[in-house]
Formats: C-alpha cells, structure tokens, sequence
C-alpha cells in the first residue's frame, strides 16, 4: 500500500478528520473502512508522546491519561469524538522490555514531572484555568488522573475503577515487584505503604477542594477494597466532594464498556459539572 504524509500545519487543530478507503461494486463506490486522523506529538523538551486536539472557542481541557497497557498506547478517543473542547491525550512509560509495564505516570517521579511540566505547558499555551479543567482515566489511568488531580490541585477529576492501592494489586507478581522497586526504590513493607499512600497523601496536602466523578463496577475488588476505603477518607477529611456510579458488572475488564457510558453523561451534564466547581470555590478545606 502506497504511504500518504499529510503536513498537519495544513489541519485545524481540532483534527476533527478521518480518511476513508472505498471499493467500487458494479460502477458505484462502497466505503470498506473508516479511520479518524489521531495525531502524535512528540516532546524534545520532556521526552515524551502526547495527543493534543483544540477547540479554540472553547475554555475547558481534558488531560486523559491512558490505561492501556498495550505499549501504554492513547484510548478513550471515542468519548470525545463530539464533545466540544480542549483534549490532552497523555500515555504512561514503559519501564520493562518485552510485555509493557507501566509506571503509573509517577516512575520514582522522573515520568511524573515530565507530564506536569507538559500539562502546564498546554494550560499556558491554551489559557485554561485549573477549575476548568477536567483529568479522566480509569484503572491506571484512573490513578493518574487522581494523584495528579490532588497533588496538583485540579478542578475535577472523571474516573472509572480507578487502582487506588499500588502495593496490594501488584506485590504478587514479579512484574509486579519490579514495578513497585521502580516507584518506591525498594521492595519492602516501608515502600508498599509509601505508594499505597500516594494518593491519601497527596489529598491531604490539597487546597482546591475537587470534585471527583468515580464509576466502579458493584462487585468489582476495586470496589470493596479500593473505592469504599477512598471515598470514605473524603467524607472524614472534607477535602473532595464527589459522585458515585455502581455499574452492574464485576469484571473489572468491562469497565471499558461501562464507563464511557456514564463519562459521555457527566460530559454532556455541564450544569452538574459547573456546580461541582461551585462547590469546590465555595467550600472551605478544614
């Protein structure tokens, strides 16, 4: 198949494209196969790939922070196809060769400096307000865009089946193991509560006081060991307001089919996301 380079200086930024492949079946041209133009930007400055589609009428960004781990590639496109604003497509480092393995965008901090520094780079050049903006993921993606919410003191954060213990979900496995030693330096008691504090930790140095929508399968684990033990810490702390989604399932592999679903109806929902901003404005943190 012949190679086609398209110069994206050519494209509005909104890269709301697609290309098409067609088939002609008695005189008349039938379309075989449809494919959106997802563009991938590379930063020198931070190392890294990201996806970055504007809406230039519009003052709302969304960072999604991916949870594939398939070569820790984009996902979520989908969701976003109609919704109308800034989107920030982020992926997770690959720490392992062979099969990938994530580093949950913290990698002892390295990887996790290089996407705040990146993220702050696109607010400026985008002139978003972090009350407007909006961090989604879900499972590791999920965690990201927690940690990230609260340690950096975002607006609001939309996550489905978000991993909230690093240490309990992954001490098991060698891959496992080799993860933790890379985000705690060490494989021991002391480094699986440190990153299973990541986030609590985070949260309780936060001041913006967000608003998190978290979608969780009802007879997931990561429901009862991980969403009721989160969700109550922000009830005793007061640091977040937030909403909570049961979907029917207890696979956690279905949270794909499930949680686009709820995050198209928050999305779609903007005076339920205005008054959680209020609410996060208003409030006082104790």
């Amino acid at each position: 198949m012949e190679e086609i380079n398209l110069d994206s200086y050519h494209l509005e930024t909104h890269y709301n494209y697609s290309y098409a492949f067609y088939e002609k079946e008695q005189n008349k041209w039938e379309i075989i196969s449809k494919k959106n133009i997802f563009p991938i930007t590379y930063d020198i400055e931070n190392e890294l790939s990201y996806s970055l589609f504007e809406q230039t009428d519009s003052k709302k960004l969304i960072i999604v922070f991916s949870s594939s781990i398939e070569n820790n590639r984009f996902n979520y496109f989908k969701v976003f196809q109609e919704y109308k604003a800034n989107i920030l497509y982020l992926s997770d480092e690959n720490i392992l060769t062979g099969p990938t393995t994530c580093s949950y965008y913290n990698g002892n901090n390295n990887y996790e400096v290089k996407i705040i520094n990146l993220i702050r780079s696109v607010m400026e050049k985008l002139n978003i307000e972090k009350e407007d903006t909006i961090l989604f993921g879900s499972s590791k993606g999920g965690f990201a865009a927690l940690y990230f919410t609260f340690k950096y003191n975002f607006g609001s954060a939309l996550v489905g089946s978000p991993t909230i213990y690093l240490g309990r979900i992954h001490r098991h496995t060698a891959k496992g193991k080799k993860l933790i030693k890379h985000l705690a330096g060490e494989y021991d008691n002391s480094s699986l509560l440190l990153i299973d504090s990541l986030i609590f930790n985070a949260i309780d140095k936060c001041k913006s006081r967000p608003h998190i929508f978290y979608h969780v399968g009802k007879g997931e684990p990561r429901y009862s060991k991980h969403a009721i033990h989160f969700l109550d810490y922000l009830t005793l702390t007061r640091k977040a307001t937030y909403e909570l989604d049961l979907g029917n399932y207890s696979n956690h592999s279905l949270v794909g089919e499930f949680f686009p679903i709820y995050a198209e109806k928050v999305l779609r929902d903007d005076y339920k996301i205005k008054k959680s901003r209020e609410m996060f404005k208003l409030l006082p943190v104790k």
